[in-house]
């Protein structure tokens, strides 16, 4: 399973085909569509490069590293499925522009940039 950190090494998120949702109540957060990651509102907040998340601006969101699976994930798939196919539905724009990556952490919370 692929998990989602912050600059301080918390575990926020994890992906579950391609869904980004919050470890600490299941919540669908986002998406990853090819190298594009899209927040809440469909919003294009980021791009996927490199086991990071990437902002707009070229400073790092969130790391992903592969872990083991924990003992039991438990939520509803039938409920994503229909959430994230309604925040497809609003994505607008289907590319990443070119991001020069900076190698500096940015200041914005990933689970807040992605609520925007």
């Amino acid at each position: 399973m692929t998990f989602i950190y912050d600059e301080k090494n918390n575990q926020v998120a994890y992906l579950f085909n391609q869904l980004i949702l919050s470890v600490t109540n299941n919540k669908l957060m986002g998406i990853i569509l090819g190298h594009c990651v899209y927040g809440l509102e469909a919003k294009l907040i980021g791009t996927y490069f490199k086991e990071k998340i990437i902002d707009i601006k070229g400073e790092t969101i969130a790391e992903l590293k592969t872990e083991s699976m924990p003992d039991k994930l438990s939520f509803n798939k039938e409920n994503f499925i229909a959430e994230s196919w309604g925040m497809i539905r609003k994505i607008k724009e289907h590319f990443s522009p070119f991001v020069e990556e900076k190698f500096v952490w940015s200041k914005n919370n990933f689970l807040d940039i992605l609520s925007m």
